[in-house]
């Protein structure tokens, strides 16, 4: 038994001394947090403006041969002022490996997810920071390694969906979940599959969110409610011309993601005066003929000329 016990503690004494060593956000050292911080600006700023001089002086050798073949360029976002030049720090790692080239996570205990990355040296320091564009906000992963000659270069930066407009996807699902108690499985939808949209995006990459399944699990649920209870194209018989609900989608608009009600019109589509008055008699329809939809929410009506939802197409937005 006692030799057991001696296994077993060298075991797990072996095990720890194996593990990185992770500190993170304010419990990292000040004045490294203020050298990461200010290279961060130049990082980023060079981006912004194409400056080879400053991205040569803060890039590795490693990184700046990868640039070119990675999938995502954040450069070129920020070079198409898709990226606002500006951010704040989400998270921030500084993390100690007893060996380079392995296989470390760091996890965010305030917002949710688990970032997986590669050390190319011994001492590594990953900052997160919250990027936005017009109508979307991302996670830019700037990996920085610790060099002999040279100090803290960039060995890897990693680009990942967010939300919007300041909420995000786990905003979202807390918002899905909301409107799903008080009845509105139809809004709920919306919220969830926009969450889902963003996970699915980045689905292959480097950036887990904690409840990922439980989306993914719960966009489903809800679709499936919905399929239980009304069938698309869902005819609106009651309206005089017809038309037909063909689908439901989220629609990003007016700093919110709102349901874009998609359906199908017999009048013409350059009619828009017609189409108005239909599209009045359709909210008002739609209170008895699809309930567990707030129509008292902004929400965005396209009108196809084509009972496929193909062909011509005419946006109304109701604020």
């Amino acid at each position: 038994m006692k030799k057991l016990f001696l296994l077993i503690a060298a075991v797990a004494l072996l095990q720890s001394c194996n593990e990185a060593n992770v500190v993170e956000n304010k419990n990292i050292d000040t004045k490294l947090r203020e050298t990461i911080n200010s290279k961060n600006k130049e990082f980023v700023s060079a981006m912004a403006t194409t400056n080879i001089n400053a991205l040569f002086s803060l890039e590795s050798d490693e990184y700046r041969k990868l640039r070119k073949t990675s999938r995502r360029k954040p450069a070129d976002l920020f070079k198409r002022h898709i990226l606002k030049d500006n951010f704040t720090v989400y998270d921030e790692f500084w993390v100690t490996s007893p060996d380079r080239y392995t296989e470390n996570k760091v996890t965010s205990k305030d917002h949710g997810y688990t970032f997986t990355f590669t050390n190319d040296k011994i001492q590594s320091y990953v900052s997160v920071l919250k990027v936005s564009g017009y109508q979307f906000d991302a996670l830019l992963a700037i990996t920085y390694g610790l060099t002999d000659e040279d100090g803290w270069k960039v060995y890897a930066v990693d680009l990942f969906n967010l939300g919007n407009w300041g909420k995000t996807l786990l905003d979202y699902y807390n918002m899905a979940k909301e409107n799903e108690q008080k009845g509105y499985l139809v809004n709920a939808y919306t919220y969830a599959r926009n969450a889902s949209e963003h996970i699915l995006e980045d689905e292959d990459l480097k950036l887990k969110w904690e409840k990922e399944k439980h989306i993914k699990l719960y966009v489903g649920q809800l679709a499936d409610k919905i399929l239980s209870k009304y069938s698309f194209p869902l005819q609106l018989k009651n309206i005089k011309t017809k038309p037909a609900i063909l689908s439901v989608e989220p629609k990003a608009i007016y700093q919110n993601i709102v349901p874009e009600i998609n359906y199908y019109s017999t009048i013409s589509i350059f009619d828009t005066i017609k189409l108005k008055q239909e599209k009045e008699a359709i909210k008002k329809e739609l209170r008895k003929s699809l309930p567990e939809l707030n129509v008292d929410t902004p929400m965005v009506f396209r009108v196809f000329d084509s009972p496929n939802g193909n062909g011509n197409t005419y946006h109304f937005i109701d604020k």
